[in-house]
């Protein structure tokens, strides 16, 4: 099945698009389009800048599906976790759900989002944690209407870390994002996600200090450390690596998949690829 993943920044559309051929996938697009503002998802014109940068983007080059999954920025999403007692289940959890975030989040409605729950195992309890992932439904909804009208479908809609994370190891791995000013950190033990934060911050000192103090738990296991994002990290990854004497990987997204005839390798395929795991990641999710 032909499939495109795009990932939405707040000034940048990104685009992946992968074909499929005797049941092997070939890389087909890889492009990016700025809009023409700043987009603001809570802006009733925020379908509008999104659509120009779409409808520009594919007259470029024309998408070969009709299946679209996207990635959306880490900012737009609130995640927190709670101990899983063995006695909460079904309509108990949903409850407990609901006041974590009404505690957490005074201002926000839980109607209004869509909630996604993972269990983590972060070694804190002697039980399992519930993390809960929860995303404003407004512009996912917008975003479904837009594809609709478009002949186009929605497979699947998720946080851009967690989009770039699906091409890395799992194995004691620390996981870093930065998108904006925001960054958020996952960590994996045996190939399950065990921890996450998230930091909003203003300045690169911040930053680095955030990553300094949960990279140096580097010490207690952890043997693979990532480092991706939707924006130029190159001189900010060198400061983090000096900072906590630890090598942080790349992702490369487009090494391990074959080129289609027509692809034509870009600027953004060779030489921006490392900004591309989220699309790559979200795209490749089914392929």
């Amino acid at each position: 099945m032909n499939h495109v993943g795009i990932n939405i920044m707040g000034n940048t559309l990104q685009l992946v698009g992968v074909v499929e051929k005797n049941k092997i996938y070939y890389l087909e697009n890889v492009d990016e389009e700025l809009f023409s503002e700043t987009l603001d998802f809570q802006s009733s014109d925020f379908i509008n800048v999104f659509q120009t940068a779409f409808d520009n983007l594919t007259q470029r080059n024309q998408i070969k599906s009709d299946k679209i999954s996207v990635a959306l920025p880490i900012d737009l999403f609130k995640i927190f976790s709670f101990p899983l007692e063995p006695q909460l289940s079904g309509s108990d959890l949903q409850k407990q759900i609901e006041w974590e975030f009404s505690v957490l989040f005074p201002t926000l409605s839980f109607k209004d989002h869509i909630i996604r729950q993972k269990k983590i195992s972060s070694g804190l309890y002697s039980y399992p944690e519930a993390m809960i992932i929860a995303v404003d439904q407004n512009p996912a909804r917008e975003i479904y209407n837009f594809l609709l009208q478009n002949d186009l479908v929605l497979q699947f809609i998720d946080n851009a870390h967690f989009a770039s994370d699906l091409l890395i190891k799992k194995n004691n791995t620390i996981s870093v994002y930065v998108g904006g000013q925001t960054v958020s950190f996952f960590t994996y033990k045996n190939n399950e996600l065990t921890g996450y934060r998230k930091f909003v911050t203003d300045n690169n000192t911040k930053l680095i200090d955030h990553i300094n103090t949960f990279a140096s738990q580097g010490e207690n296991g952890f043997s693979e450390f990532y480092i991706a994002g939707d924006i130029e990290f190159s001189q900010l990854q060198k400061e983090i690596e000096e900072s906590v004497n630890i090598n942080f990987n790349n992702i490369s997204p487009f090494e391990r998949i074959q080129l289609s005839e027509s692809f034509v390798q870009n600027d953004h395929y060779l030489n921006k690829a490392k900004l591309f795991s989220s699309a790559a990641g979200i795209c490749f999710r089914i392929a």
